[in-house]
C-alpha cells in the first residue's frame, strides 16, 4: 500500500482491470522515481501533524468517470504534469528547485524573433483562499480551511499583507482532493494564493536546443534590453530576465527568474514554440 501520488498514478496507468493498462515500455520509470522522491520529502507542517511527507494522495476515483478525469484528479493531489514524449509518459511535480544552475538557460542567441510578455490579471489573482477538504479528524466530513493574506498570523507565522495592496478581498474557493488534514489544506491554500500572484507569462520561439523540453520542466531565460555589444553598463536593469545561481535558490529578486514550461510545440523547421510561466521557489515552502 502507498499513498504516494506517483505510486497511485503509476498503478492507475498500468493496471489492466480498473486503469489504463499501459505496457511498461510506455512509462518513463526514472521520471516517476524522481517524482516519488519529491512527494516523500519530509516537511515540517504545523502541530499536530508536524513532520510529514510533502505530498500524499488520500482520495478515491470513480471507475464510471473517464480515465482522463481520474488522471487529472490524481495529478491535482501532487501538482503534477503528465507529458508524453518519445512514446512514454513522464510525471513532473511542481516543486521548488534547489540547483537552478542545472537547468537549461535560454539566452538571446537561442531566441528567434520577439518575446511576448504578459502579467497576471486581477480576476485570476487572490488574497484569500477557501479550501474544501475531507477532514479525517471529523470522520472525513467536508470541512473548509481558510487562508487570508492580510498580515494576520496563522499557526504562529505572519502572512503576507496582499489585502492592503489589492484594496478588496479577492477570494478563491476550490476543493482539494487528496487532502485530509487541515494543516495540509492551509498550506495548499497559501500556495494557491501566492502562486496566483506570480503569473508572469512569457512566450517565444527557440532554436533546436529547446527540443528536449517538456511541459513541467523548469528553465531560465537571459534576455537583455540591449544587445550585449551595445549595453551601457552592468546594472541589473540592463536585463529583462537573468539567471539564478545555486546560492540564490531560496531567495532571488528581479530580474532573476525561473520559469516553468507550460507548453512546447515542435515546428517543421526544428524550432520550438514555448510558453513559460513564472516560478518562485518560496511558494513551495511549508
Amino acid at each position: 500500500y502507498s499513498n504516494n501520488p506517483a505510486d497511485c498514478l503509476m498503478d492507475y496507468l498500468r493496471n489492466p482491470r480498473y486503469g489504463k493498462g499501459l505496457n511498461d515500455n510506455r512509462i518513463d520509470f526514472k521520471a516517476f522515481q524522481i517524482a516519488r522522491a519529491i512527494c516523500d520529502t519530509n516537511k515540517n507542517f504545523s502541530s499536530p501533524l508536524s513532520s510529514a511527507h510533502f505530498l500524499d494522495c488520500n482520495t478515491h476515483i470513480d471507475v464510471e468517470e473517464t480515465m482522463f478525469e481520474n488522471t487529472k484528479k490524481i495529478l491535482q493531489t501532487c501538482r503534477g504534469f503528465l507529458p508524453y514524449t518519445n512514446g512514454k509518459y513522464q510525471l513532473k511535480i511542481e516543486a521548488g528547485e534547489t540547483t537552478p544552475e542545472n537547468l537549461l538557460t535560454i539566452t538571446d542567441e537561442m531566441i528567434i524573433g520577439s518575446i511576448s510578455v504578459s502579467s497576471e490579471e486581477k480576476n485570476a489573482k487572490y488574497n484569500e483562499a477557501h479550501m474544501t477538504f475531507s477532514n479525517e479528524e471529523k470522520e472525513y466530513e467536508s470541512d473548509t480551511a481558510i487562508y487570508k493574506a492580510d498580515g494576520s498570523t496563522i499557526n504562529g507565522v505572519a502572512t503576507n499583507d496582499h489585502l492592503s495592496t489589492d484594496g478588496e478581498p479577492l477570494i478563491l474557493k476550490m476543493a482539494a482532493p487528496g487532502i485530509t488534514r487541515r494543516e495540509r489544506a492551509l498550506q495548499y491554500a497559501e500556495y494557491m494564493v501566492e502562486r496566483s500572484r506570480k503569473q508572469l507569462q512569457v512566450s517565444f520561439t527557440a532554436t533546436t536546443e529547446a527540443q528536449n523540453l517538456v511541459a513541467g520542466d523548469l528553465v531560465m531565460v537571459v534576455h537583455r534590453y540591449e544587445h550585449i555589444d551595445k549595453a551601457t553598463g552592468t546594472a541589473k536593469y540592463d536585463f529583462l530576465f537573468n539567471n539564478v545561481s545555486n546560492s540564490e535558490a531560496t531567495s532571488y529578486t528581479n530580474p532573476k527568474k525561473i520559469f516553468r514550461v507550460i507548453s512546447q510545440k515542435l515546428n517543421y523547421d526544428g524550432t520550438v514554440d514555448l510558453v513559460l510561466l513564472e516560478h518562485q521557489n518560496s511558494i513551495y515552502d511549508v
